[in-house]
């Protein structure tokens, strides 16, 4: 067959072309290769597109009705012989193709191909144990030309699959990478696995997957300055940091100035048996501030607590990778932590006992399921 400008192009194909146009847009109808009377038919009951699409390193066939499309393999142009014929698939139907003249590159000019690129729709997921989860990501480009890779930063926290599908093995942090293969084209998923139900986003108030379990029942009550302020404070040990939540009642507030530690406020010290965090610090200043870079905290709220007038809330959580740098400490959820609390109101500071203290048995214990506080 020739072109509109009278180049030779000719297809061998178990679909039957016929020359039906200068654009060779119709191509007869499917048989098998065994159906040598099929060949002869030229029974053209499906008229079909078709085109050849270029990449960086070669082309591609497309043959498309208005149902179906059908896409081959790229043809690598280095590995044409032009003087031969070179194969490519179809939904597993073989196709030959012989390009008799190379003039007709002129027809897979038109196609600039996006560049090599992996879309990924978010880059952080969180999940339980045993549970999986499926990344989500789009490619542009030349991509069939290359082999997509997934990895695994930490196999025993999570694996995950050739089509990227993670499973969650055990408590901790591991980050998949995507590339592809050859290239310095690479992208970065994280995946958070906790060992227990601790996934939750901070509002500063008591929500139902924060006290999951007995972390509701196990805080600790600690009352200052002739009761004029009484807080009530819940937290856990979880797998990527400590998680605290207080409520904080007054009965005199303190709003004397501008800054955090001239309103009514509450601090925290985190303590090991080697050593103790610097200050950890909460206020109602400007409707609620803290040194916590991920903590929520309300401004002063009435209350219907007997005896009081006002409380705020807060909810925090401090990692311990920021608790590494606070106590020069490589810690995680496998260590026991004490809790010292200092109240700032109207009638001054109050901490309590063992505040500051590397001897943990003198301040409440954070652990898994709540705080506790006994003096042994």
């Amino acid at each position: 067959h020739k072109d509109k400008n009278g180049n030779n192009i000719t297809l061998f194909s178990n679909v039957l072309p016929s020359y039906l146009g200068d654009k060779m847009d119709k191509i007869a109808s499917f048989v098998t290769n065994n159906d040598r009377r099929g060949l002869r038919k030229m029974i053209e009951n499906e008229f079909l597109d078709y085109s050849l699409i270029r990449f960086n390193k070669g082309f591609k066939v497309i043959i498309s009705s208005s149902t179906n499309t059908f896409s081959s393999n790229i043809i690598k142009i280095d590995s044409l012989d032009f003087s031969k014929f070179s194969y490519c698939s179809i939904i597993g139907k073989d196709i030959k193709l012989s390009i008799k003249d190379t003039k007709y590159s002129y027809e897979l000019k038109d196609y600039i191909p996006k560049p090599l690129d992996i879309l990924l729709t978010t880059t952080s997921a969180k999940v339980l144990i045993n549970q999986t989860y499926q990344i989500n990501f789009t490619l542009e480009g030349d991509y069939l030309n290359y082999d997509l890779l997934f990895a695994s930063s930490d196999t025993n926290v999570a694996s995950i699959s050739q089509n990227g599908l993670i499973t969650a093995k055990k408590g901790g942090k591991a980050t998949i990478s995507i590339s592809f293969k050859g290239t310095s084209i690479i992208k970065y998923f994280e995946i958070y696995v906790y060992r227990q139900n601790e996934i939750f986003n901070l509002d500063a108030r008591n929500s139902e997957t924060f006290f999951d379990k007995e972390i509701g029942q196990n805080y600790y009550e600690f009352t200052s300055n002739n009761k004029n302020s009484l807080a009530y404070i819940y937290g856990f040990r979880g797998t990527f940091g400590i998680y605290l939540y207080v409520e904080q009642y007054i009965v005199k507030t303190k709003n004397t100035g501008s800054n955090w530690y001239e309103r009514d406020n509450i601090e925290f010290r985190i303590s090991t048996y080697n050593n103790v965090s610097y200050q950890y610090w909460v206020s109602v200043l400007n409707n609620g501030s803290s040194n916590i870079v991920e903590s929520k905290t309300t401004g002063l709220e009435n209350c219907t607590l007997s005896n009081y007038s006002k409380y705020f809330r807060s909810e925090m959580f401090i990692s311990y990778d920021n608790l590494k740098q606070a106590l020069k400490e490589d810690v995680d959820y496998t260590f026991e932590f004490g809790l010292s609390v200092g109240i700032n109101d109207s009638l001054g500071w109050k901490c309590n006992n063992g505040f500051n203290s590397t001897d943990l048995t003198t301040l409440p214990k954070i652990k898994e399921d709540g705080i506790y506080y006994s003096i042994l």
